[in-house]
């Protein structure tokens, strides 16, 4: 009889151990799942390398992104990160193949985080200045953006420490004139002048061929002098123009290339100074 108690009662103890291993790799699974979600379509924690946003955002800080202020992203295999909670260097992605549905629309003056094509490893962050549909024309030291006057220099030699590929202003912004930055279902008039500003967006986002011939526009191998965007696009600037990369050399960008917007430094660390007490939680305007 007691061997028999004995032996009910290993069992029961086993039981209770493989009971007790299944509730912990279930709240390790679930911690997991509820890790990815908040990253991937709630809010995530970036470092910003730079001094492109200047005073705003410093080297060393750690902004949090919201990735609920403009829309929810359905990701794409590759971009989840399943370790480095607190920071991570992308793999890069392909904007186009991502699902998108969006809650509202980039507000002028909004910090914005985006990837490009030429840097998707790199997360970028800019200030936006220009919306679809406002009129933006370049001069040699000032961009005007519906009547206002942004500056515009900047130094070359100090632009050689950036990671991404250095491309100057084209003089032909400047000899084009006024144009408006694209908004979906906007008809533009193209033409020579104008011609390097639309036809980078039309190539590289709305995935049509331009091109010229005997000093007329082609698209799809017709001749049209006008095009009708499928997409919305943003101008954006770096708040420390003189040491920014931005819409002044990779031109507008679309909407679909902006993940978030960056709300507040978490805390910051660099090498000369370990930790800005100052900067803790810190909100970004």
């Amino acid at each position: 009889m007691d061997k028999l108690i004995k032996i009910k009662s290993l069992k029961r103890n086993k039981l209770n151990t493989i009971v007790r291993f299944v509730k912990y790799c279930f709240i390790v699974f679930l911690f997991i799942v509820i890790t990815v979600i908040i990253r991937v379509f709630i809010v995530e924690i970036y470092n910003v390398p730079t001094l492109s946003m200047g005073k705003t955002i410093k080297p060393g800080d750690y902004i949090l992104v919201n990735k609920l202020q403009y829309r929810s992203v359905f990701p794409i295999k590759g971009e989840v990160s399943w370790f480095g909670i607190f920071g991570r260097k992308d793999k890069g992605l392909n904007v186009k193949k991502r699902r998108f549905k969006y809650n509202e629309y980039t507000e002028r003056g909004d910090i914005i985080c985006f990837y490009l094509k030429e840097t998707s490893d790199i997360l970028l962050v800019k200030r936006c200045i220009g919306v679809p549909g406002d009129s933006i024309q370049f001069g040699k030291e000032r961009i005007i953006i519906n009547n206002k006057n942004y500056s515009i220099g900047f130094d070359d030699n100090k632009l050689q420490d950036y990671t991404i590929v250095k491309r100057p202003l084209p003089e032909e912004y400047i000899r084009m004139g006024k144009v408006v930055i694209p908004k979906q279902n906007l008809e533009v008039k193209l033409n020579l002048l104008n011609y390097t500003f639309y036809a980078h967006l039309i190539k590289k986002y709305e995935d049509d061929c331009i091109t010229i011939k005997n000093q007329c526009i082609y698209i799809n191998n017709k001749r049209s002098d006008k095009y009708i965007f499928k997409h919305n696009y943003y101008f954006v600037m770096g708040d420390n123009r003189a040491l920014s990369i931005d819409s002044r050399h990779f031109g507008p960008i679309p909407q679909s290339a902006i993940i978030g917007a960056a709300t507040h430094v978490l805390f910051s660390w660099s090498k000369n100074n370990p930790f800005f007490i100052s900067r803790i939680f810190k909100k970004i305007q």
